[in-house]
């Protein structure tokens, strides 16, 4: 096993006993993907995988045909969300799906690539804001600048 997959492992490990059951459901499934040859899993995969395991996620997942794939999906990614935030997993993401970094390099170009998009849409999500408020609420207009935001 390479030093970067021993040394995510081992800080998985340590966060282990903080992570809810069904944070430990997904995490595995991206750690055995990542020690099966590193391969990119979509949320319908996981969630395959995860029923295959007689097991769920969300509430209502438990009566599958009573509940609809995007509540399950939409759980999922909550879920990765958390792992990401809340406990500094690095799951990284694609137009493919979801996998843990094999290299340090892989980690760092996902991470420069998220970078790229952040900044994209937060100049997006100011220019919309002050288009806007330029009409309909001008006092607001000079409260929000991509300059306040410097990186």
């Amino acid at each position: 096993m390479p030093d970067h997959i021993e040394t995510l492992s081992n800080y998985v490990q340590t966060q282990n006993k903080r992570f809810g059951r069904e944070e430990r459901i997904v995490i595995n499934i991206l750690i055995e993907a990542l020690n099966d040859g590193g391969k990119v899993l979509t949320q319908k995969h996981i969630i395959k995988t995860i029923r295959a395991q007689g097991d769920y996620i969300g509430k209502s997942d438990k009566w599958e045909d009573q509940v609809s794939a995007d509540s399950t999906e939409r759980r999922l990614r909550e879920i990765l969300k958390t792992l990401r935030e809340d406990f500094s997993i690095p799951i990284c993401s694609g137009s493919n799906g979801y996998y843990l970094p094999a290299t340090p390099e892989e980690l760092r170009e996902y991470m420069e690539r998220s970078e790229k998009t952040t900044i994209a849409a937060a100049k997006s999500h100011i220019a919309t804001f002050n288009a806007l408020a330029k009409v309909w609420a001008p006092d607001l207009r000079t409260r929000v600048s991509i300059t306040q935001y410097p990186l």
